[in-house]
């Protein structure tokens, strides 16, 4: 008798690489559209990597809001393609990542009650040391909740698209026994 089939969830790596690459573009919005002194991972190099003296504010807008949509759009589809390719998997990453970056907003738009929410360990952790700062300098609009909202709707439907056909190939039994057989273990 075989001992039981497990399902092991195969990465998706065309949605790794759309999450990846959007990261990054969110990354060079950073660099090239804000300057330095006001993000913290530009800030915080040991050398100057800002492009803002050339091409500063060249997405006009666009560029205050499309972090929001890049944050929501980029985890979501990297979330989905690490844990599996279902619609409820796609449609929880989505919502999770849209109500992260929404709680965020939230927070400056009510900075004092959300520092009030971060626990103290954090000033001891680098990264999440600067949470405070964020919420306290950060500053809220409307417009990045609504991004927000584009970016998960985005995601699921590149999600979507990107998912695998059909559901044999989502997830594939292992069996060891087979493995073995196969000369694979």
């Amino acid at each position: 008798m075989h001992p039981p089939k497990k399902l092991v969830p195969i990465m998706n790596f065309r949605q790794m690489a759309i999450a990846l690459l959007s990261l990054l573009a969110g990354a060079l919005v950073y660099l090239a559209d804000r300057p330095p002194e006001a993000t913290w991972f530009v800030q915080n190099l040991p050398f100057n990597l800002s492009l803002h003296n050339y091409a500063g504010g060249f997405l006009g807008g666009l560029g205050k809001f499309l972090p929001a949509f890049v944050h929501v759009f980029a985890f979501s589809v990297l979330t989905a393609a690490v844990l599996g390719e279902t619609r409820m998997i796609r449609l929880n990453a989505c919502l999770f990542w849209l109500a992260a970056d929404t709680a965020f907003e939230l927070g400056q738009k009510f900075p004092d009650q959300a520092v009030k929410l971060v626990p103290g360990w954090f000033s001891q952790v680098p990264i999440l040391d600067q949470t405070s700062h964020y919420f306290m300098n950060g500053s809220y609009h409307p417009l990045d909740v609504l991004a927000g909202v584009a970016g998960a709707a985005a995601a699921y439907f590149i999600l979507s698209i990107t998912t695998q056909s059909h559901p044999s190939k989502q997830s594939q039994p292992i069996n060891r026994h087979d493995q073995q057989e196969e000369g694979i273990a």
